[in-house]
C-alpha cells in the first residue's frame, strides 16, 4: 500500500514520526522505519514484511520514502 503524505497533520505522518522518534513505541508495535528505496529492497529480500510505504515530496519535487517493517516469522 502506498500513501502520499500531504500534511503534517495526517494520522499516517504522526504514526511514522512516532515510529521514528520513540523506541518504546517501536517495541510495542514491533515495527521500525526504513528510509529509501535501497533499504526497502534489502528488507524485502531479508524476510521482513513491508506494512506500508509512505512517500513525502519535498519542495523541489523529490520523493522521500519511508516504510514500517516487521520481521517475518520463519
Amino acid at each position: 500500500m502506498i500513501n502520499k503524505i500531504s500534511s503534517k497533520e495526517s494520522s499516517l505522518f504522526k504514526y511514522a514520526k512516532k515510529l521514528i522518534s520513540k523506541s518504546n513505541f517501536r517495541k510495542i508495535e514491533k515495527k521500525f522505519i526504513v528510509e529509501g528505496f535501497r533499504e526497502i529492497q534489502h528488507c524485502k529480500n531479508s524476510n521482513f514484511t513491508i506494512d506500508q510505504i509512505f512517500v513525502l515530496e519535498d519542495k523541489i519535487g523529490r520523493a522521500h520514502v519511508w516504510t514500517p517493517v516487521t520481521r517475518s516469522s520463519r
